[in-house]
């Protein structure tokens, strides 16, 4: 009711040509949405004045019903915009809060005495280091920018949960060694350095490498999951990747103002992450014959193989006991 009171008080000063003068004695600008062909057009008109840009002005000649209805067209896209922007910055922080849970299945079956291990023989630690890499530049480049801290609190989540990770494939492949101390400090002197002091420019370009660091990046695991016909690689965190990525090129598109190097980040990981999910549930389901359960949480002993072996192993422990001497 408000609104439409609104709407009505200034479509009769537009029709009186009377309303209040801006600047310089020029009529006040009202922005204004009009919706024309289908697409969302952008236009300045001047109550009482002249509009350029070959558009319709809102003139004394037209009627009060027809600048009533073009007011409140303004209301109602605006509203809209208001919307989107809500609905952008609620995705924004649900990818945050589902971020926790991203490499949280791999994190504690790395953890687990019993298969941390076997899981760890098949995950590629170069795949984390570029993860990490890619992560850290896209954290740099978003705080750079000055974007809504909703367009990226899932990367800050995740460069987190990936350095630890880095750690944990590390210890259970036997790799922490002098080598591996060397790359940890030089990554977080470069990360310090992206955080604190490096020029946009430079930013912008370590962006665009992340966009491809994040291609690569998952590139070795496809592989090793095409060579071992397995995956220690949960489909949680790819589902999740997949969602996410989905739901970022919303939220980039309408609250980052649709930049183009996160377009392509997002597109990139969202195809690649796609990939990976469906060579999990292929080698699980389709190959080594797991449950529901043994895929989800990538438990290796669950296939048919790993029962037969252990059928195997038993039966042959019962034929040597029959041919024993009593």
């Amino acid at each position: 009711r408000h609104a439409r009171r609104r709407a009505l008080r200034m479509g009769s000063m537009a029709a009186n040509g009377s309303g209040r003068r801006g600047p310089g004695g020029r009529p006040r600008r009202v922005l204004v949405q009009p919706l024309v062909g289908g697409e969302r057009h952008n236009a300045l008109r001047y109550l009482g004045g002249q509009a350029g840009g070959g558009l319709r002005p809102v003139a004394a000649r037209g009627s009060l019903s027809e600048a009533n209805d073009l007011l409140r067209s303004v209301y109602t896209v605006a509203a809209s915009t208001l919307d989107l922007d809500l609905l952008a910055k609620g995705l924004g922080y649900l990818v945050g809060a589902g971020s926790l849970l991203l490499y949280t299945p791999i994190i504690i079956s790395l953890l687990s005495p019993s298969k941390g291990e076997n899981i760890a023989s098949g995950l590629a630690i170069s795949t984390w280091w570029l993860k990490l890499a890619s992560y850290t530049a896209t954290d740099a480049y978003c705080i750079a920018k000055g974007f809504p801290i909703s367009t990226y609190v899932e990367t800050l989540i995740i460069t987190v949960q990936t350095a630890l990770l880095v750690f944990l494939v590390a210890s259970r492949q036997k790799g922490l060694n002098p080598s591996f101390a060397l790359l940890t400090l030089m990554y977080g002197l470069i990360a310090t350095w992206a955080v604190t002091l490096a020029p946009i420019k430079i930013l912008a370009l370590g962006q665009a490498a992340a966009s491809l660091g994040a291609t690569i990046a998952i590139l070795p695991q496809l592989r090793m999951n095409a060579q071992r016909r397995d995956s220690g690689y949960s489909p949680i965190t790819a589902g999740l990747a997949c969602g996410g990525c989905a739901i970022r090129l919303f939220t980039t598109i309408q609250l980052a103002g649709g930049d183009p190097l996160l377009l392509v980040g997002y597109l990139l990981a969202f195809g690649l992450n796609a990939a990976l999910l469906m060579q999990i549930l292929y080698y699980g389901f389709i190959v080594r014959r797991r449950s529901f359960y043994g895929v989800l949480l990538v438990d290796p002993e669950s296939g048919e193989e790993n029962k037969d072996k252990h059928n195997d192993r038993g039966d042959g422990t019962q034929q040597n006991q029959h041919s024993s001497p009593k």
